[in-house]
């Protein structure tokens, strides 16, 4: 009894600080893997000291989780922590910072709709390069969600008014009409329809088109042979399959060409976007 008492009175005492002294521990210890860039392995350590310390502790623990997640490309991890350090965060200036990285995470993932929210829920007083990074995401995140009007708008707000010639740059980019809706790629498949490999010249890959003009074409001239020398069905069942795919695909084919060379001309546009501001920025 009396040693169960003293084991007792020993734990309470002493395991406290020894407790404290092995979570620190483990913390530096991730902190310095962290530092080496060994993320997958700092994450560990850190999901080991998570379920110890008080709310400061926790919420750096969270945090550094949660940027150990990010740069191993785990974003829905990521966001998971981030969302965590933000209730934990005891520091309303870092709190606009992990808002934006969970916009980060989300843009990344393609969600633009779940950015938009979390940016829009950065409503305290903002310092001038916080409300340039916040317009900028924005202006992202509307791109995103194709909706250019919008986007342009909180672009043009992400640099400084002294900029007129560089915002007057962006409004250029957005001008351009053929620029977000051509090639039309509904418009190259209807014309593969109709005149086989003109939907693939229409989206900018003549060689494509001349190569399915004279595929398709052997083989429906290789299906009259057939059927004259024949019957129409014997060239039905012989050449009819092989001329459906070829058919089809290629105006499918016409129509994914359409959609890579309008992204290719968006991704151009947005680059220069970029540019324009980081210049801004950077002068």
């Amino acid at each position: 009894m009396l040693k169960s008492i003293f084991i007792l009175v020993f734990s309470l005492v002493f395991g406290k600080s020894i407790f404290c002294q092995n979570l620190q521990q483990t913390k530096r210890f991730a902190d310095s893997l962290f530092a080496a860039k060994n993320y997958e392995l700092a994450k560990k350590y850190y999901l080991r000291a998570l379920f110890f310390g008080n709310e400061i502790e926790l919420f750096e623990i969270n945090y550094s989780i949660a940027q150990s997640s990010y740069l191993q490309n785990d974003l829905v991890g990521a966001i998971q922590h981030f969302e965590t350090a933000y209730f934990l965060c005891p520091y309303d200036s870092l709190k606009h910072e992990i808002l934006f990285q969970k916009a980060l995470c989300f843009t990344l993932l393609n969600d633009y709709q779940s950015a938009v929210s979390e940016l829009f829920s950065i409503t305290d007083s903002l310092s001038t390069n916080e409300s340039k990074k916040l317009n900028y995401f924005l202006g992202i995140a509307h791109w995103g969600l194709k909706d250019y009007l919008k986007s342009k708008t909180y672009f043009i707000h992400s640099i400084d008014s002294t900029y007129i010639t560089e915002k007057q740059s962006i409004e250029e980019i957005f001008k351009s009409k053929r620029l977000f809706k051509r090639p039309f790629p509904k418009l190259a498949m209807f014309m593969s329809f109709i005149l086989p490999g003109s939907g693939q010249i229409y989206a900018g890959r003549p060689k494509e088109g001349i190569n399915s003009f004279i595929l398709t074409y052997s083989l429906a001239a290789l299906s009259i042979n057939i059927a004259s020398r024949l019957s129409f069905f014997d060239a039905l069942f012989a050449v009819g399959p092989w001329y459906q795919r070829y058919y089809f695909g290629g105006a499918q084919n016409a129509k994914r060409y359409a959609i890579e060379k309008q992204n290719r001309r968006k991704f151009e546009a947005l680059s220069q976007i970029n540019e324009i501001i980081r210049k801004c920025q950077h002068p």
